[in-house]
């Protein structure tokens, strides 16, 4: 009977494995993690809408958004610079990187009708942000969706390399 059971434990983490998405979890030092929200909350929803799961629980990848930068450029213009390193899962450490990429993008908030205002993200935003602003939407949209792409691009060169 303790046999039975146990085989049926492990066929259900070997059924798990290869049927689930891969499993993400987004981390930020604690410095950064006031600045860093909007482009967390980005990076989640955009992973998700690909297929990712992102919780801390069981995780494949810590991926860890860091170094980030906002400088003023003009009057409503500013300039974002960031590092996503892609991690063996963590608690609390960063771990050395498989990979790492530094990103940089441009932002005017004269101009935030030029991004496609997507509703389900801007309410994740003001759900999860004390104080949502049209830096926090111009961030999660863009540095989340430049992370995510990154990931996603890592996950698929790296599950390639194991067939």
């Amino acid at each position: 009977m303790r046999y039975l059971s146990v085989l049926l434990i492990g066929s259900l983490f070997s059924f798990h494995s290869l049927f689930s998405a891969v499993v993400i979890d987004l981390k930020t030092h604690l410095s950064q993690k006031i600045s860093l929200l909007p482009m967390k909350i980005g990076t989640a929803y955009f992973l998700n809408r690909m297929g990712y799961t992102t919780l801390g629980i069981d995780e494949d990848y810590a991926v860890w958004l860091k170094e980030y930068k906002k400088t003023k450029i003009a009057a409503t213009s500013y300039k974002v610079e960031f590092i996503v390193a892609i991690t063996k899962p963590s608690f609390l450490l960063e771990k050395d990187a498989f990979v790492e990429k530094s990103f940089t993008y441009q932002y005017d908030l004269k101009k935030i009708d030029e991004i496609e205002l997507d509703n389900s993200l801007l309410q994740l935003l003001r759900k999860k942000m004390q104080h949502y602003s049209k830096h926090s939407y111009q961030q999660a949209v863009l540095g989340g969706e430049m992370a995510a792409k990154f990931v996603d691009s890592f996950v698929k060169t790296r599950k390639k390399g194991k067939q």
